[in-house]
């Protein structure tokens, strides 16, 4: 007999024996000292059971975890609790399996390991309670963000080990091969019954994600702004300028809210859009009609997100980026701050890059230019996407026109005909005030900055304020965009229009509308990596498939952390909009400030010069002239204002009652109505209210 025969015969009898060791080994096998998953399962099953105890206490115990949370004090009582119990016994639970399998060998180590490999995943049932759980994390968002970070890098890692677990039937048991099949044949039924729903079903979700996005917004933007809670800067000036846009109104983009009776946004923003929506407008001429085109457009982007998603990859997936866009708390946050051009972008811009892909030149063309109409900064986001499907290979030509066209606009728009209407100067280049020469007050002065003084404008990027900003844009996409290179260029728009932003905090809250630059790039280069992960986990077979799905379940999951902690459709008591907490619903104040306002709005002619106060003006914007109280009183006819007026009002105010200019018309609760050349015998009433002191 040779050598290598006598390996096999020992190799077989090994195998016979219940083992792939040798003679001399099978002993330290049997007794599972020689198997290193044996302590690992071990270890696996009882941190399974800890935590579906812990989670099981943390759903029954809400109150007492945020008691525990915030000041670290726990009732004894709760110790005895049978979550806590039953969180004690897993080690005793842990012995007793050790000793089962190494009394019964290790066919039946390997089946339990096999088994707890593919339930891993219920260990992050200990975090969900916290994760779902508002009230832990007010004021915490660091700490929140660097949890959920924990919780979803967790969550993939745990869905990648169960989907790699070994198959049961390899384990050498006839009995768990049988189970196997079994359960493999009802996973492959339920496969069956998946596919053959409607193929159209993944459509018809995100249009119904769309419908249900549109109504929610629409219906809370529109009561907040009833309840006199909006804004004279945004949703007054916007309001102003498409009614004016609509009279044909002089000088072009004529905003009087933001400037007086003779002044122009074009030095501010290019939106030509204005003139696309002023049809729609004029069916109801007022701000409320402008909140529900705003809410349209931001929910139903999701459809052309995802009908370009679903030429990259499946249908489900693409349908689960489109939701994911839909819950995404930036988009969210950014829809309750009154009216704003910059998110409408999107829909057009992902409208261009799918017929771009489907070679639809002309709609391509058509959905461009409607994307360049929205904003002039909408462009440098046209030509990220130009860049990104430039990069990404799918159509280089499409890409490289889209990158010069948007470029070009930009350039041209933003350097040469806002400059002049500027007067030489540049709009919104306070917003990087720590990066401006002394010598060069515009974006060019700004530039040098950058690229002369690197160490110094590092400096400025390293704030607390700007990573809690960061992980809220990226968290809730799991970093799925930076999964690659491709995802640097996606963040460039972003980072060049906000967080190189200095001392101007709206740039860097989720709460602004500057989310958007953010938001036009990451999802379509989601969708791209998406569809390299395809091309990978082909190759690579089973490893590369569980490698996927991890990927997937981590988007999923922070998606939906994220959503319910700073969005607004899950739960309604942390999101924020704009500078605050977003205020939902109508109480007894908002109906009080409603009742009062209203005879007095009654008294204003449809015409007439007014100026109000900041959450009043939006009330009567749709007008040509409506002017902003704490900018100045220019030529109005009418003041209505509140009494006590905040401060910046309050001058304005007192001088043109005490100079008897204005004359007091009628007080109604604390809103008083002024009207130019009226009788002022109940002037001094008024002025003592907001603390003056007599005529001058």
């Amino acid at each position: 007999m040779t050598v290598h025969e006598l390996q096999g015969t020992l190799a077989s009898s090994a195998l016979r024996n219940g083992d792939d060791d040798q003679g001399t080994e099978e002993p330290r096998s049997r007794w599972g000292l020689a198997n290193s998953n044996l302590v690992w399962t071990i270890t696996l099953l009882s941190c399974e059971l800890t935590a579906i105890a812990l989670g099981g206490w943390s759903w029954l115990h809400s109150d007492a975890l945020l008691e525990w949370a915030k000041q670290n004090h726990l009732n004894k009582g709760m110790l005895t609790e049978p979550p806590i119990a039953l969180a004690g016994l897993t080690f005793v639970l842990a012995a007793l399996s050790s000793l089962l399998m190494i009394l019964f060998g290790v066919r039946t180590q390997r089946v339990v390991h096999s088994l707890t490999q593919r339930t891993a995943p219920l260990i992050l049932f200990a975090f969900l309670p916290t994760l779902f759980n508002w009230r832990l994390w007010v004021d915490r968002d660091l700490p929140h963000l660097l949890y959920t970070f924990t919780a979803v890098a967790l969550a993939k890692w745990l869905v990648q080990y169960s989907l790699n677990a070994p198959r049961v039937n390899a384990c050498g048991n006839d009995y768990w091969a049988r189970c196997s099949r079994k359960i493999g044949t009802v996973l492959e039924n339920w496969a069956c019954a998946l596919r053959a729903l409607p193929r159209h079903l993944p459509l018809v979700i995100v249009c119904a994600g769309c419908l249900i996005y549109t109504v929610f917004f629409s219906y809370y933007t529109i009561v907040h702004h009833r309840n006199a809670l909006s804004s004279s800067l945004d949703l007054g000036l916007e309001d102003n300028l498409v009614w004016n846009v609509l009279h044909r109104a002089t000088p072009l983009f004529k905003s009087s809210p933001l400037g007086g009776p003779n002044s122009s946004h074009l030095g501010f923003h290019a939106t030509w859009f204005s003139f696309v929506i002023a049809p729609i407008y004029a069916l109801r001429p007022n701000a409320e009609t402008l909140l529900i085109v705003q809410a349209f457009l931001f929910g139903t982007a999701a459809l052309p997100l995802y009908l370009f998603g679903q030429r990259l990859v499946s249908k489900w997936l693409a349908c689960l980026v489109a939701l994911a866009y839909v819950l995404y708390p930036g988009l969210q946050c950014s829809n309750l701050y009154d009216f704003h051009y910059l998110p409408l972008g999107p829909f057009f811009l992902w409208f261009t890059i799918y017929f771009a892909d489907k070679r639809r030149w002309v709609w391509m063309v058509l959905f461009a230019l409607l994307s360049l109409s929205v904003r002039e900064d909408v462009a440098a986001g046209l030509a990220g996407l130009g860049g990104l499907i430039l990069l990404s290979g799918r159509r280089p030509v499409a890409g490289t026109v889209l990158l010069v066209l948007g470029s070009a606009y930009f350039v041209f728009m933003k350097g040469v005909v806002m400059h002049h209407a500027m007067g030489g100067g540049d709009a919104f280049v306070h917003q990087y005030k720590l990066l401006i020469p002394e010598d060069d007050n515009t974006f060019v002065g700004v530039v040098k900055t950058i690229m002369s003084n690197p160490i110094f404008t590092l400096e400025t990027l390293l704030e607390r304020n700007k990573l809690i900003y960061l992980l809220q844009i990226m968290l809730p996409l799991a970093f799925l965009p930076l999964r690659r290179p491709i995802g640097l260029w996606a963040c460039m728009t972003g980072f060049v229009f906000t967080i190189l932003s200095t001392k101007y905090p709206p740039q860097i809250m989720i709460s602004f509308q500057y989310t958007a630059y953010w938001s036009a790039q990451l999802f379509p280069a989601t969708l791209l990596n998406l569809r390299w992960m395809n091309r990978v986990s082909s190759i690579n077979g089973r490893p590369g498939v569980a490698w996927k799905w991890s990927w997937v379940t981590a988007l999923a999951l922070s998606t939906a952390v994220m959503s319910y902690q700073y969005g607004a459709l899950l739960q309604h008591n942390t999101a924020w909009g704009g500078f605050g907490p977003y205020h939902f619903g109508t109480d007894t104040g908002d109906l009080k400030r409603r009742a009062e306002l209203r005879p007095l709005l009654a008294l204003i002619p449809p015409q007439a010069k007014v100026v109000a106060c900041e959450n009043v003006v939006p009330q009567l914007s749709n007008r040509p002239d409506a002017y902003t109280l704490r900018l100045s009183v220019y030529d109005a006819d009418y003041i209505l204002f509140h009494a006590p007026a905040p401060q910046f009002e309050r001058e304005n105010v007192l001088d043109a009652l005490q100079t008897q200019r204005f004359g007091v018309l009628k007080e109604s609760g604390e809103y008083v109505l002024a009207k130019r050349g009226n009788s002022t015998t109940d002037n001094l009433k008024i002025i003592g209210r907001l603390g003056g002191h007599g005529f001058k």
